[in-house]
């Protein structure tokens, strides 16, 4: 299966799925309720998927469709997400699966499924490299069909059949010209596609540890879907090359990755929640945390703000990455070639003078005014800042003191860079240095709380007594969604993102860059504006060493 069927079948599936919490929690599917949808599939396959099927669920399904759909593009509000649809995803090939036969038979089943208290649906793929796949979707039942309705079922799903050959307490349909086979058991239906051998008496994923240790590792007890990936089976060397070392680079080595899952939910038409989980081997290795007590400083309207703790960190996730990419480079050597060049340019001791007072928080963040005029720099019309917290603060104060002497009469910046002493007002006043480039300009400087380096124009807004970001609405809108203890975060407020990410795209469709797959991307901002009021990114490590990232839109309410 290529790469992009398998980010579809992940989109497809978070589209169809969301309902409100108005729904009864009862319908929330927790790793207990779905044992009953893992016992219908067969052990071994590389993808399982549960969704609702509750009446409730259903009915939400159309008022959620009516709220976004006036804000999709047209290629994407004229999309079916039906199930045919998702089973085409998966296997793109498969010729026999007309989708308007399929999506009828289906409609009559589950419509008539529904009064024998069928409320969820459940789908799992094997053998995906194989141009067939094997598929099997399945329906839990309360209670076991009477043989008029098995062929009644059998003939709508299957067409022609051999009739149905008895199983201990149930019965399996093959098709007669179609690789489909259909299984009636007590506790539900499945159909099985591209499995000749399936038996309805093999091993099943009830059994599975792994799969439960997967799902069990999400944040949250139930959702709305839940989704399962046996993920070394997508990574081996043939396949996704390409993000190998990415994945090194951020800490997760392909040889050690275990199983994932994700978990998507709505809560009350107002936070869409995907959480995804990826177990790993190991013990627990990054403790850090950050608390966003940074986000008082960071403007009201920042349109995107990155989150973390400890410097030393950032720095060498940014030489692993770098190092993952080159064929003679470690993530050792690039540090300290970097740590090399500050002593030698600046006459700074990587360690010594900045890592011994930068182990606290940090925040990285744009602040793009409301108006970008088109002739603005882009520092100018992004208002990048940093800002570190100080925990020593008489090393950072060092640190400014040592530059404040010796750069502003220094050639290693290069003639185009001209520095001058800076003085900030607010809350009381202090020096900075003040950075002119061709880029734009930045102010540098240093207090018993922070160290900052910020465009000029947004500093004094940093310090000042207006609102921050911790006291924006949607800031504090997303905070009950948030994931506890995350190591790093990131968070975009709707408009102010996109008008930043619009500014982006144009910049990255001149000639002078020379990206035009940007203006493809152009018209989807405006829908982000139109259906969300802020996102939020987290990422944290369960006691397990589990990867957990949680994705939350914060979506806009109906007028």
């Amino acid at each position: 299966m290529r790469k992009t069927h398998f980010w579809l079948i992940i989109i497809a599936f978070a589209l169809v799925t969301v309902a409100p919490a108005t729904a009864q929690d009862y319908y929330r599917l927790t790793p207990e309720r779905i044992t009953s949808a893992q016992a219908l599939i067969p052990d071994g396959v590389e993808i399982f998927a549960a969704t609702r099927l509750d009446a409730p669920f259903r009915q939400q399904l159309a008022t959620l469709a009516d709220h976004i759909s006036p804000a999709l593009p047209p290629d994407l509000s004229q999309t079916e997400l039906s199930l045919a649809f998702i089973v085409r995803l998966i296997d793109p090939n498969a010729q026999y699966l007309d989708p308007a036969v399929l999506s009828q038979a289906l409609g009559i089943a589950l419509d008539t499924l529904e009064s024998y208290g069928a409320d969820m649906l459940a789908i799992g793929a094997k053998d995906m490299a194989n141009p067939t796949p094997k598929i099997y979707i399945a329906v839990p039942l309360n209670i076991a069909l009477g043989r008029f309705v098995q062929n009644i079922f059998a003939t709508a799903l299957l067409g022609q059949h051999d009739g149905g050959q008895p199983l201990a307490g149930g019965t399996i349909y093959h098709a007669a010209t179609l690789p489909i086979s259909l299984s009636f058991a007590p506790q539900g239906i499945t159909l099985a596609i591209n499995d000749d051998s399936y038996s309805p008496q093999a091993a099943t994923l009830a059994a599975n540890a792994t799969i439960g240790q997967a799902i069990a590792s999400l944040p949250e007890q139930g959702y709305d879907l839940l989704a399962y990936f046996d993920t070394p089976a997508f990574i081996p060397e043939q396949l996704y090359r390409e993000d190998r070392a990415i994945m090194t680079a951020l800490g997760l080595n392909p040889e050690t990755i275990q199983s994932a899952a994700i978990g998507i939910l709505l809560d009350d038409i107002r936070a869409l929640l995907i959480d995804t989980v990826q177990l790993r081997a190991g013990e627990r290795t990054i403790t850090q945390t950050h608390s966003e007590t940074l986000a008082a400083y960071v403007p009201q309207n920042a349109a995107l703000t990155l989150f973390a703790h400890d410097l030393r960190l950032f720095v060498g996730l940014a030489a692993d990455l770098v190092a993952s990419l080159s064929a003679t480079s470690s993530r050792e050597s690039i540090e300290e070639d970097f740590s090399r060049t500050l002593q030698a340019l600046l006459g700074i001791d990587l360690y010594g003078d900045l890592y011994s007072w930068s182990t606290g928080d940090y925040a990285f963040f744009l602040n793009s005014p409301p108006q970008t005029p088109s002739n603005q720099s882009l520092i100018a019309a992004l208002q990048p800042g940093l800002l570190l917290q100080v925990t020593d603060s008489q090393q950072a104060q060092n640190l400014f003191d040592y530059l404040q002497r010796t750069l502003p009469d220094s050639a290693v910046l290069g003639e185009d860079v001209t520095i001058e002493i800076s003085q900030l007002m607010l809350p009381a006043p202090r020096p900075a240095l003040l950075f002119h480039t061709a880029a734009g300009s930045f102010l540098l400087g240093t207090d018993e709380r922070l160290f900052f380096l910020l465009e000029r124009n947004i500093g004094q807004t940093v310090f000042s007594d207006a609102p921050h970001l911790n006291q924006s609405a949607p800031y504090l809108a997303a905070r009950p969604y948030r994931l506890a203890a995350p190591l790093a975060s990131l968070f975009l407020i709707g408009d102010s993102a996109t008008q930043t990410t619009q500014w982006l795209l144009t910049l990255l469709d001149t000639e002078a860059i020379g990206w035009p797959e940007a203006a493809i991307i152009q018209p989807y901002t405006e829908m982000l504006r139109a259906l969300v009021d802020a996102i939020a990114l987290d990422i944290a490590i369960a006691d397990n060493n589990a990867l957990r990232l949680r994705l939350a839109l914060l979506l806009k309410q109906p007028d």
